[in-house]
């Protein structure tokens, strides 16, 4: 089983901020549960790993979400994760920003998996509507892309994470994407346009990118990969491509970024 990791922010490239990073939580031997039980667990697992960093889940600042099994319409487990994930999260002020994804082909036995980074330093607040605070009703419909059924109705479906996190002179980017069609090249670039318009209400630009990471789903050619590349490397930074299974809305690409901030804040 493969799973989503978290990148980790070097002290070369920034400050630290006091930064840890857990990789692979999962529980396996919860994996004939169901996905509630197990992510009961998983999130014990993963408050008993803060807590032995001095840490809670207050301090989350990046989650990567690996649903390991998002077949049907409207990816039922991701909107059942979400769902207990917003009322796990209730009291935190600034939710962590999120990426989720399908990794692999899933044969049975665990459901989720979890990376995460986090910090004691505080997490900045932000301009309306690039952070959320757990336990709130925040929802929004969707229309996903469904290869097999084109005609599914949109869904509301609940959103537990923010789009931006700062802390210190890093700045997470939650994963974005654009589902409204077109080829892999147009949607990286009406993905990186959204990028481009919450780094600046946060005083930054896409100069300050250290490292955008792609997830892609495994249909995509190897030209479509290319072309992906070409348009996210224009921001400068590391580049990193990940095939997945599937992509939250079947996005042909879903961008995560990491920011430095080339003046003190």
């Amino acid at each position: 089983m493969s799973f989503l990791q978290a990148w980790p922010v070097t002290s070369q490239s920034s400050k630290s901020e006091d930064l840890v990073f857990f990789n692979d939580i999962t529980v396996p031997e919860k994996a004939a549960a169901d996905f509630p039980t197990q992510f009961a667990a998983v999130l014990e697992k993963l408050e008993a790993l803060l807590g032995g960093a001095g840490m809670s889940k207050h301090d989350l600042i990046d989650v990567k979400t690996t649903i390991c099994d998002m077949s049907g319409p409207c990816f039922p487990h991701l909107g059942t994760f979400n769902s207990l994930w917003n009322d796990w999260a209730t009291g935190i002020e600034v939710l962590p920003s999120m990426t989720a994804a399908q990794v692999v082909a899933f044969d049975g036995g665990v459901l989720l998996g979890l990376s995460v980074t986090a910090s004691k330093a505080s997490k900045k607040a932000l301009p309306h509507g690039l952070t959320r605070t757990g336990g709130k009703a925040v929802s929004q419909k969707l229309t996903y892309l469904q290869a097999a059924d084109v005609s599914v109705e949109p869904v509301s479906m609940v959103f537990p994470w923010s789009p931006v996190v700062q802390v210190g002179n890093i700045t997470w980017l939650a994963g974005t994407l654009d589902s409204s069609g077109g080829c892999a090249e147009k949607q990286t670039k009406q993905t990186l346009t959204r990028i481009e318009d919450m780094l600046e209400k946060v005083g930054l630009t896409k100069a300050e990118v250290l490292h955008t990471h792609a997830l892609v789903p495994n249909s995509l050619s190897e030209a479509e990969c290319e072309a992906i590349k070409t348009v996210c490397q224009a921001c400068g930074g590391s580049f990193e491509i990940t095939r997945v299974v599937r992509t939250c809305a079947d996005a042909k690409v879903e961008l995560t970024c990491i920011c430095i901030a080339s003046q003190p804040r």
